[in-house]
């Protein structure tokens, strides 16, 4: 199918194949290896060893278009969850995770020096002046050569902020600073009342996040979400390489949340995005104008069975191809069904753009 500019600022989309990447796969990271060679980490295993969640990967050598069966690299009797995956400067790989037992929650990341063939020893993430961090989002490498990592954290009990006091209720997305991708430092706040960051440094040099508004600070429980969705993408800007950030402002509409960002190879920026509302599924938005305006959406995907479904990663594979990867999990089946995808799309630059 295809889509014109009929309104400006409509991206003109047009969506290939789609293929399954993990059968019970959730939550997809994505790193791009070499230019056949992709890598992803997913959330497996959702009734793994003691009824908890595991770490995956499964590998691309055709650009996504085969990958092999998963393979385990986590799995505890602790619930762990992959929240981020990102390749260093030098070459290296950083996996973060969380690694969650009795209501407590520790951010944890683990480094591979063979492109994913093999991991060292989970080290923990210290929470900053927080009780618990998430890392999530990826690594951003600066001018100078400093690393930035984002992720969201807050205050026990996790996600319940009914008895806490004011400046310790809902959740705050931060970043974390270092200079050789072992030895993290905490470095400051983005916003509050957000979480799921991603963060894009954009070729004007400034550093553009993407964030999810956190409604479960309004006493909502994470189930209660799932079945009744509020939460938007709102975007916030450092101009000095993270020391001072604006105030987020809106970018989609109500359950339209989990905003993953990247730069065309002509310029033009990217958002894609789960959409939790019926149709359920994965749709995007772009701008011309490093994210100060945002034109109307066009849906990738629309035929998800249930709310659970997104959590993005986009490869622009070449020029104007891109694979998003993305899962869709159903809690109303009794296996909870889950699946991760990646489907296949071209955009088409602006006229005077290529």
């Amino acid at each position: 199918m295809s889509y014109s500019a009929e309104e400006a600022g409509t991206p003109r989309i047009e969506i290939g194949g789609r293929v399954l990447v993990c059968p019970g796969g959730h939550a997809p990271k994505a790193v791009r290896l070499g230019d056949d060679h992709l890598l992803v980490a997913a959330r497996t295993g959702l009734t793994g060893v003691a009824n908890n969640s595991s770490v995956s990967v499964v590998e691309s050598r055709d650009r996504g278009r085969t990958w092999t069966e998963p393979r385990v690299i986590i799995d505890s009797r602790e619930d762990e969850r992959v929240q981020m995956m990102s390749r260093l400067p030098g070459g290296g790989m950083l996996l973060g995770f969380t690694r969650r037992s009795n209501g407590a929650c520790k951010g944890m990341l683990m480094t591979s020096s063979d492109e994913g063939g093999n991991w060292g020893d989970p080290f923990e993430l210290g929470p900053g002046p927080f009780d618990y961090v998430y890392p999530f989002g990826g690594v951003t490498e600066l001018p100078d050569g400093e690393l930035l990592l984002t992720g969201y954290g807050g205050y026990y009990p996790v996600y319940e902020h009914g008895d806490k006091p004011r400046e310790r209720k809902g959740d705050f997305t931060l970043f974390f600073r270092s200079r050789d991708g072992d030895r993290w430092e905490y470095g400051g706040l983005i916003a509050r009342f957000t979480t799921q960051p991603h963060l894009l440094r954009l070729s004007s040099g400034v550093l553009l996040a993407s964030l999810r508004s956190a409604e479960l600070a309004e006493a909502m429980t994470y189930e209660e979400s799932l079945k009744r969705p509020l939460a938007r993408t709102l975007v916030s800007e450092s101009r000095d390489e993270g020391r001072i950030w604006s105030r987020p402002r809106q970018v989609t509409d109500a359950a339209e949340m989990q905003g993953f960002l990247l730069e065309s190879s002509w310029g033009e920026l990217v958002m894609i995005y789960s959409v939790r509302h019926k149709p359920y599924g994965v749709a995007i938005r772009t701008s011309r104008d490093q994210g100060k305006n945002w034109g109307p959406p066009v849906a990738l995907a629309d035929d998800a069975p249930a709310t659970d479904v997104g959590l993005s990663q986009t490869l622009e594979l070449e020029p104007g191809n891109f694979l998003t990867l993305y899962h869709w999990e159903d809690r109303s089946t009794p296996r909870r069904e889950a699946n991760l995808f990646g489907i296949f799309w071209r955009m088409y630059p602006p006229p005077g753009r290529s």
